[in-house]
């Protein structure tokens, strides 16, 4: 059962990924902290909430794209173990 501030951060990341689902170098430094990267992907913190992250990014032109949260990642790695 999902609590009431649950249901309220779904939210809020769902409107959050419709609204911006790719980000130019200037977007992403206004909203990600970048950690690292490696070929085709940045470890990221996103700003408003602090929730660490994956992003994939195209190089030319320089697109970021596809943010995926770190518990998510966990998440399904657990599910994944489970199912073996």
């Amino acid at each position: 059962m999902l609590t009431n501030e649950m249901e309220k951060a779904f939210e809020m990341e769902k409107n959050y990924k419709l609204n911006r689902p790719e980000w130019n170098t200037k977007e992403l430094q206004e909203d990600f902290e970048v950690i690292s990267f490696s070929y085709g992907m940045v470890s990221v913190v996103r700003k408003f909430d602090g929730q660490k992250g994956f992003m994939d990014f195209n190089h030319s032109p320089r697109v970021y794209f596809n943010f995926i949260a770190t518990d998510q990642i966990e998440e399904k790695m657990k599910c994944r173990k489970e199912l073996n």
